[in-house]
């Protein structure tokens, strides 16, 4: 009867069909945070590379394979704290790295944090995005405001929502004076040659050099690359190269 009611805004004469998901993970979810981890997990406009080497086929599978192990198969409070742990795993290893020579033997467990609320965090940027069109009051899905967020999703703050201090945030240059903050958490480079922080979306190498720029100094030294660079390799130095 669902697929049916879809059908339905489609107008009669529509040839389009409604095929039935090969990996069906969402069917019979009822909790949106649960939803928005395996959103999360899968890829998104939230973290649009999902969590490494897992996509929907083996996310169905880790979660058919929790089901017959669990005590109850459709409690969703325990499969939900399952993909945390998976998910946490995808942050920890660099959080370990960044911090380790600061807190030393307790690295790991300030990591283990850290990493947990990375994953809050960007569930909150899902569930809590407001509904409204700009201008207007805002509006929340399931017409509830945030009761508390992490500073990273303080826009989606409604008037009484408590903020707290949350994942490390970084600001990267962005791209046309566009500025904007990511978490530390999910990789970032200094630009070579400008210095500023560059998220993994907004850099790039250029040819044979191994370095990395923001996106609008590697489009400058695409054109005009600086005396010294690899970049700036000469013709015959890259004639000789090929011979």
């Amino acid at each position: 009867p669902y697929r049916l009611s879809l059908m339905t805004f489609l107008g009669a004469d529509t040839k389009a069909e409604l095929m039935a998901a090969v990996h069906p993970i969402f069917e019979r979810v009822n909790d949106d945070r649960l939803r928005s981890l395996m959103m999360l997990i899968s890829g998104c406009d939230v973290l649009p590379s999902g969590l490494k080497n897992v996509g929907i086929t083996k996310l169905s599978k880790t979660i058919d394979e929790f089901k017959k192990t669990a005590h109850d198969p459709v409690d969703e409070t325990a499969l939900f704290e399952h993909l945390i742990e998976m998910m946490k795993k995808e942050f920890k290893p660099r959080l370990v790295e960044e911090i380790k020579e600061v807190y030393a033997d307790e690295a790991d467990a300030f990591a283990d944090v850290e990493a947990e609320e990375v994953v809050q965090a960007h569930l909150d940027a899902l569930v809590y995005e407001p509904t409204n069109k700009a201008g207007e009051e805002k509006t929340y899905l399931g017409g509830e405001p945030p009761k508390e967020l992490f500073r990273y999703c303080e826009e989606f703050a409604a008037s009484d929502t408590k903020v707290s201090r949350g994942p490390t945030i970084l600001k990267c240059k962005g791209v046309g004076g566009k500025e904007h903050n990511f978490l530390a958490a999910c990789g970032h480079s200094t630009c070579a040659k400008c210095k500023h922080d560059v998220c993994t979306y907004c850099q790039a190498t250029i040819g044979m050099d191994t370095n990395t720029y923001c996106l609008l100094c590697s489009a400058t030294e695409s054109l005009v690359p600086e005396i010294g660079t690899e970049a700036a390799e000469s013709v015959d130095a890259r004639r000789t190269r090929l011979i």
